[in-house]
């Protein structure tokens, strides 16, 4: 595991070259807290961001949650997004929401209830997920268990604070806060694991391969790590009944729910599982209204949109019995766009 710190203008002025030369190898960044107000920007954040590009350490950012409601949740994303422009090449692990209640401001104000703080964490996410970004949930181990401990959030990644010898959340987590007591310097910080590489660097760089059936076989879209995402396969109002894709790197696995019958079989790249040629899933001329997709390197998401109608959340599991994160699509209504991106 990486190991790395979490800062914010509370730890003053960080001496960025020593805490490289100590062997810590990523930082989690402060870029403010609350509703979009400059005076409410990290005072730090713009140099520890500077610093870290310059020494090459990667980073993410987070904005510590004082919302109460939708609205202000709105107004925390626009902070965040007015903050990340034009980040530099060492902006690699996403952004997060800080989603606790340390000076008790919450309580004082009338606790959310679960429901609304967990409707704040998806907006946050799922917004943040729409420009382009990764994007997940800082939580204690407690607040994870009890407040937030809803399969509407399983499908963003979690930034676990457990100050202990080992991390006992038992769900999916890219990052653990240990510790609060890491010296660097005479001063103290928040020490933090990557149990879980979730960027690719451009020497990792996978690829996803992938077209699409209408009335014939649209020509190939490729996603290059999240950056084309606004590409898609389809054409809006044609129902898609087809789709095959692969991998420049590893294995990818599909399958598709054919329009009031049945889940077909799963399709492994586009090859037959006995001689050559491109395999796909689907009927061709039967449309499907469902879809799911999984990879053996890197991780996958993708979304699908539906027929006279909208795109759908981003998803990133694989069960047919998860209609929030399992699969893409709504039973019953077509689908005319899908979109695959790897990462």
């Amino acid at each position: 595991m990486k190991k790395g710190i979490d800062v914010s203008s509370h730890n003053g002025y960080v001496n960025w070259y020593d805490v490289k030369n100590r062997g810590y190898e990523f930082a989690l960044i402060r870029c403010g807290f609350g509703d979009d107000y400059y005076y409410q920007d990290d005072k730090q954040y713009l140099n520890n961001v500077n610093e870290c590009e310059r020494l090459g350490i990667p980073y993410g950012v987070y904005l510590y949650s004082y919302a109460l409601n939708m609205n202000q949740s709105n107004s925390e994303v626009n902070h965040v997004l007015r903050l990340i422009k034009n980040l530099g090449q060492n902006f690699k692990l996403g952004v997060w929401l800080d989603m606790e209640d340390g000076d008790n401001y919450k309580e004082n104000n009338g606790m959310p209830s679960n429901e609304t703080l967990v409707n704040i964490c998806y907006n946050f996410c799922d917004r943040i997920e729409k420009e382009g970004y990764y994007s997940g949930i800082y939580a204690n181990l407690n607040w994870l268990q009890t407040k937030l401990n809803n399969n509407k959030l399983n499908r963003f990644d979690k930034w676990v604070a457990q100050w202990a010898d080992k991390c006992t959340y038992d769900k999916k987590y890219s990052i653990w806060q240990y510790t609060n007591n890491e010296y660097i310097d005479n001063k103290r910080f928040d020490g933090d694991y990557l149990v879980n590489k979730f960027w690719n660097d451009q020497s990792e760089k996978i690829d996803v391969i992938y077209q699409v059936y209408t009335n014939r076989w649209l020509p190939n879209i490729e996603n290059y790590n999240n950056v084309n995402i606004n590409g898609y396969a389809g054409l809006y109002g044609q129902a898609i009944s087809g789709i095959r894709a692969n991998l420049t790197k590893g294995n990818i696995y599909y399958k598709v729910h054919i329009k009031n019958d049945k889940w077909l079989g799963e399709i492994k790249n586009r090859e037959k599982e006995f001689g050559y040629g491109d395999d796909y899933a689907g009927i061709l001329g039967k449309p499907f209204d469902g879809l799911m997709v999984r990879v053996d390197v890197g991780k996958v998401r993708y979304r699908v949109h539906i027929k006279n109608g909208k795109w759908l959340p981003w998803v990133d599991g694989y069960n047919e019995n998860d209609f929030i994160n399992g699969y893409a699509g709504i039973f019953g209504y077509e689908i005319d766009g899908v979109q695959l991106s790897c990462f």
